[in-house]
């Protein structure tokens, strides 16, 4: 089963408010010139209050969306799987050049 993809929910809508700490990873591309060449990504997981688990993904540009960064929430059924789900997208980014910070 492939979870949905639901915006990130305000924290008092369904989140409990601990979270586990998470990891940041950075990329710079030589190739870009100024615009775009500094991007972070932001990922940890946190337990809702019905017993699930969300993967919480933030990113952006370094410098202009530290105050407002895009961010989503995938719901999985357990920790297990939610776990799971952190490996394939660290996986994904380090293969994309991102590097922790």
């Amino acid at each position: 089963m492939i979870p949905t993809r639901t915006p990130m929910p305000p924290p008092h809508q369904g989140t409990s408010q601990t979270a586990t700490s998470g990891l940041v990873l950075c990329f710079q591309d030589p190739n870009a010139g100024r615009r775009g060449a500094l991007r972070w990504y932001g990922v940890h997981l946190q337990e809702r209050l019905d017993g699930g688990v969300d993967v919480i993904r933030r990113w952006g540009r370094l410098g202009h969306t530290a105050i407002h960064p895009r961010q989503l929430a995938d719901p999985y059924p357990d920790w297990t799987a939610a776990r799971d789900a952190l490996g394939q997208l660290l996986a994904r980014r380090a293969a994309r050049g991102y590097q922790r910070a």
